[in-house]
């Protein structure tokens, strides 16, 4: 049987999701057969599909893609190769978001797909943890291990510094620049951080149906200018396109990750993605201004669906290698918080 052949588990520790959060559910796929599968892709049973928007929906535990295609998660390799041959493993990304209250361990079943055609049931077991302070380390989007190492760092700053006060606010007619698109800015203790426009909504002008979740982290980087290590505020924004429309291919998710100097407030990095690739962008500037503008290509007679967001007044610095190819680890200047640091040095930064 086919089913037999596909392996299909979470790694990277991305079984563990935290509460009120956009978590990334990395799963591995290999192909323990000596046949060819072309075409995976991983789909939520129909019982559990919403009705309005492409995600999939466990109660309390949301799901979606990106790429654009709607029936489910596709398995793409580097190249944007779609067949798995023989001994081969490839990577599948889903974002998850657990709404619920407390702790939870939860089975997530899934539907295989090889050619549009049926070939098994998976189940992801997952993690759901609630109010716990491991929560704040930052965990890099393709590469989500919780580094623990940096948990003393954290408590310590929580219980110095306390959270910042964010805000967003958003304009769907961008009247200030006489076109007509939607306008979001950013506050970070009430100082402007970023100006994010363009195509960040759906519709004719993308103006309606804006799907916008921010979360905040405590990560380490090099400072941009003296390349010293230090601790920054990392304020992750989703944006998500899930309700169909002939404008935009859907289901798509694109993230904006403003790295704040504690000591300055001024967004020193500006960490994005383009086309399974991570982009990082340097400073520092008072507030960075990015611009998302939509599109859809069609490869292999596919429609494939992006909305890279590009920063316009930040150099860019570093492009990671391919996110789809599981033998790398597709980081660009979070390489830091993969180092192994002990609690003391920790506790100089």
């Amino acid at each position: 049987m086919p089913g037999r052949s596909l392996a299909i588990k979470l790694t990277d520790e991305s079984h563990v999701v935290f509460g009120g959060r956009v978590s990334t559910l990395k799963i591995l796929v290999e192909n323990r057969s000596e046949k060819i599968f072309r075409e995976i892709y991983l789909s939520p049973p129909p019982e559990y599909r919403d009705e309005r928007k492409v995600m999939g929906v466990y109660r309390d535990f949301e799901v979606t893609w990106g790429g654009g295609v709607r029936k489910g998660a596709l398995l793409m390799l580097k190249n944007d190769e779609t067949t798995l041959r023989p001994g081969e493993k490839g990577v599948i990304y889903m974002l998850a978001i657990a709404r619920a209250k407390e702790n939870v361990g939860l089975k997530l079943p899934l539907e295989v797909y090889c050619d549009s055609s049926k070939v098994k049931d998976a189940e992801l077991r997952v993690e759901v943890k609630c109010h716990n302070i491991l929560a704040f380390i930052y965990r890099p989007r393709y590469v989500p291990r919780i580094n623990k190492s940096l948990q003393p760092l954290v408590e310590k700053v929580l219980k110095t510094e306390g959270l910042p006060e964010v805000d967003t606010m958003i304009w769907p007619v961008n009247i200030s620049e006489e076109i007509i698109r939607p306008r979001l800015q950013v506050y970070f203790n009430d100082n402007l951080v970023a100006k994010i426009t363009g195509d960040i909504g759906t519709g004719i002008v993308h103006i309606s149906d804006i799907t916008v979740h921010r979360d905040i982290y405590i990560g380490l980087a090099p400072h941009p200018v003296t390349g010293e290590k230090r601790w920054y505020w990392v304020l992750r924004l989703w944006f998500f396109w899930l309700d169909p429309s002939i404008f935009d291919e859907v289901p798509d998710a694109e993230r904006v990750e403003l790295w704040i100097n504690p000591a300055t407030e001024r967004v020193d990095w500006v960490i994005t993605d383009r086309h399974w690739r991570e982009v990082a962008y340097k400073g520092p500037v008072d507030y960075a201004k990015v611009r998302i503008t939509a599109g859809s290509s069609i490869f292999r007679g596919r429609i494939s669906s992006y909305h890279p967001p590009v920063v316009q007044n930040m150099e860019k610095h570093l492009t990671s290698q391919d996110s789809r190819d599981p033998n790398v680890r597709p980081l660009t200047i979070e390489q830091a918080i993969f180092e192994k640091l002990d609690s003391e040095k920790l506790e100089e930064l």
